[in-house]
């Protein structure tokens, strides 16, 4: 049985402030200015540059049809921990990406984990 108290609510609202500081640090790091200078020495040309850059909020209408999808779960972290730990992992090819050999298809292996992190 689950307790709705006061302390119930304070340790979600730590969870949920501790969540939102490490999602927006690992947005500053990985996100924006980061992928724009490594797509370029990537070899990206300004079309991919400029899609690449587009990209997250081109998927970004998909979260209309996920929330309604997310409606039909009855506790949203069953809906949301498979998305989040996705997103988190989503990037870690991207860490490897310098060390492949050139021959590697390293723009395009870039490219799809923004697709999956968005």
């Amino acid at each position: 049985m689950q307790r709705d108290d006061r302390l119930t609510r304070l340790q979600a609202l730590q969870t949920a402030n501790w969540d939102l500081a490490f999602a927006t640090a690992f947005a500053a790091l990985v996100g924006g200015n980061f992928q724009a200078a490594f797509a370029l020495e990537l070899g990206a040309d300004p079309f991919l540059y400029s899609f690449i850059l587009a990209l997250p909020a081109l998927l970004g209408i998909l979260q209309i049809p996920g929330s309604q999808l997310g409606e039909r779960f009855r506790s949203y972290k069953r809906f949301v921990g498979p998305g989040w730990l996705l997103w988190k992992l989503a990037f870690l090819p991207v860490v490897f990406l310098p060390l492949l050999p050139s021959s590697f298809p390293r723009l395009t292996t870039f490219i799809l984990c923004i697709a999956v992190s968005s």
